[in-house]
C-alpha cells in the first residue's frame, strides 16, 4: 500500500510541477510563436490557432510522459517448467490463481462473500449440479 501511495504522490508532484511549467512556458512560447506568425503573413486569428494547437501537443506530450512514469511494473512472465513437467506445471498454475483469488477476495470482501452465498444456495438448491461437483454421478446421496 505504501509502494501505492508513493506513486501516487510522484505522480501529483510530477503533475503539479509539469502544469506549473508548461503554463510558463506556454505563455512565453505563445508570445513568440504568435509574434512570429504574424510576422508571416498569417492573419492573426490563425495565428492564434497554430499557437494553441502547438500548447495541446506539448501538454500531451508531458502527460504521456507522466503516465509511463507513473505505470505500474509488469508481472514477471511464469518460467516454463524445466522436463516439461506437467504436474509441475498444474501445481504452478494453480499457485497463481490461488494468489489471484486471493488478493481479489481482500480486495472485494463483500463481492466475495455474496459469491460464496449465492454458490452454497445455488448447491443448496440443485442436487444436479451438487452431484456434479462432486463428482458422484446424477444421483443425489442423502
Amino acid at each position: 500500500m505504501s509502494r501505492r501511495l508513493a506513486r501516487l504522490g510522484a505522480a501529483a508532484a510530477a503533475g503539479i510541477i509539469a502544469l506549473i511549467v508548461v503554463t510558463i512556458a506556454i505563455c512565453y512560447l505563445a508570445d513568440a510563436l504568435l509574434a512570429a506568425f504574424e510576422a508571416v503573413p498569417l492573419s492573426p486569428a490563425v495565428a492564434a490557432l497554430l499557437v494553441g494547437v502547438v500548447g495541446l501537443v506539448l501538454a500531451a506530450v508531458i502527460a504521456l510522459i507522466v503516465r509511463l512514469l507513473v505505470r505500474a511494473p509488469r508481472a514477471a512472465a511464469v518460467p516454463a517448467p524445466p522436463g516439461g513437467d506437467l504436474n509441475e506445471a498444474a501445481a504452478q498454475l494453480g499457485g497463481l490463481v490461488a494468489q489471484q483469488l486471493v488478493s481479489t477476495a481482500r480486495a472485494r470482501p463483500y463481492t466475495t462473500m455474496a459469491a460464496a452465498l449465492a454458490a452454497g444456495l445455488a448447491l443448496g438448491v440443485f442436487p444436479e449440479l451438487r452431484s456434479i461437483l462432486t463428482g458422484r454421478g446424477t444421483k443425489d446421496t442423502k
